[in-house]
C-alpha cells in the first residue's frame, strides 16, 4: 500500500489541529503530516520533502495562497483548498486543484477530497509506469519510436494490399484510415 506525505499550510492553528485530527483518525497509509503557517515557510517546506498531497488554507495573512501556487509545480502534488470564503472557487478551478472544502472543516468532505487526490495520484503513477514499461520494451528490443511506427505502417500496408490488391492503391487508403483515426500510431 503506497504511503501519502501532507503539508498543510494555514495561519489557524486551531483549523491545523483539526485537520491532522481528521488525516490522523480517518487514513492509515498518510505517512507524515508537515504543517507550516505562512506562504514562506509553506514554500521552504514544500521544495524539502515534496509532500504527495498539499492542503492550503486560502488567506494567509494579506496574502493568498494562489501566490505559492504560482510558484510551486502543482502538477508535481496534488492540492485540496481549504477556506471559509466561497469567493475563490472559480480561482482554484484554474489551478486544476483535486478538491475544494469550506470552514469549518467537515470529516466527510475533507475525506472526499483526500481520496479523490488519491486517486488522482494513483492515475499518475499507473500513467507514468506504462509510459516508462514502453520505453522499456522499445529499448529491449533496440527499437526507436521510428521503428516502431516504420513496423506499424507497414502491417497495416501489407494488411490492406492482401485484402484489396487491385481495387485501389493501398498507400492513400492507409493515410486516410490514419487521418480519420481509424488507425492510430
Amino acid at each position: 500500500m503506497k504511503k501519502y506525505s501532507t503539508l498543510i499550510v494555514d495561519d489557524d492553528a486551531t483549523s491545523i489541529q483539526i485537520i491532522k485530527k481528521i488525516l490522523n483518525s480517518q487514513f492509515t497509509d498518510i505517512e507524515s503530516i508537515h504543517t507550516a503557517k505562512s506562504i514562506n515557510q509553506g514554500l521552504e517546506k514544500y521544495s524539502l520533502i515534496k509532500p504527495d498531497i498539499l492542503l492550503l488554507d486560502i488567506n494567509l495573512g494579506n496574502d493568498t495562497i494562489f501566490s505559492l501556487l504560482e510558484v510551486i509545480a502543482p502538477s508535481e502534488s496534488e492540492v485540496i483548498l481549504i477556506s471559509s470564503h466561497k469567493d475563490f472557487a472559480l480561482e482554484a478551478v484554474d489551478h486544476n486543484i483535486a478538491a475544494y472544502v469550506l470552514k469549518p472543516v467537515e470529516t466527510s468532505d475533507l475525506k472526499k477530497g483526500i481520496l479523490k487526490a488519491m486517486g488522482k495520484i494513483v492515475k499518475k503513477e499507473a500513467a507514468l509506469k506504462n509510459k516508462l514499461d514502453f520505453i522499456f520494451f522499445m529499448r529491449k528490443w533496440h527499437l526507436t519510436a521510428a521503428q516502431c511506427m516504420q513496423s506499424i505502417a507497414s502491417r497495416c500496408y501489407n494488411s490492406l494490399n492482401l485484402i484489396c490488391p487491385l481495387r485501389f492503391n493501398t498507400l492513400p487508403a492507409l493515410n486516410v484510415l490514419f487521418a480519420t483515426g481509424f488507425l492510430s500510431p
